[in-house]
């Protein structure tokens, strides 16, 4: 999941960060995969194997949740990202960034009840996690994030701002 400090200054950079933990997790699992190949081969201890191969479905999991185009996670950034290049329109990207959410969040809570009632209870704990995370974000973050958009913004401080200005001796 991807949280950003401040906005980044371009769709390229937003989208860049937003891919840079899936990406990360990708590497992990080739990385991984070429160490459980070369622990087959060379006959190692199986357990050392199993590891790696472990670590490399954990990791591609990771990287697919994360690559959900549904905000917060990290698939919703890029998403959001590309829609504003596409559409030149940052505040319309937003919107339906947010209304694929919602779905896909309503989505994963509802695949998350046939899961649960198909009896596959590791895939329902996921998906309602899933779809809990992104309905709470979208419940709350969203929200403020819409007004705080229409607030004017001159007489906020930066954080660096409100520093130096706490740090001034008083006169």
């Amino acid at each position: 999941m991807t949280v950003f400090d401040r906005e980044p200054g371009t769709p390229g950079q937003a989208c860049a960060l937003a891919l840079a933990g899936p990406v990360a997790n990708l590497l992990v699992a080739v990385v991984a995969g070429i160490v459980h190949v070369v622990l087959v081969d060379a006959g190692a201890d199986p357990l050392a194997a199993a590891a790696a191969a472990s670590i490399v479905v954990i990791n591609l999991g990771i990287t697919l949740v994360n690559l959900i185009p549904a905000l917060p996670l990290d698939g919703g950034h890029a998403a959001r990202a590309v829609l504003g290049v596409v559409l030149r329109r940052p505040d319309i990207a937003g919107a339906i960034a947010d209304a694929i959410g919602r779905a896909l969040g309503w989505t994963m809570v509802g695949v998350a009840v046939l899961a649960s009632a198909s009896g596959d209870a590791a895939i329902a704990v996921w998906a309602a996690l899933i779809g809990f995370a992104v309905h709470d974000h979208m419940q709350r973050v969203v929200p403020m994030t819409r007004s705080m958009s229409r607030a004017p913004l001159a007489p906020v401080l930066r954080r660096d701002d409100a520093r130096r200005v706490a740090r001034r001796p008083a006169a």
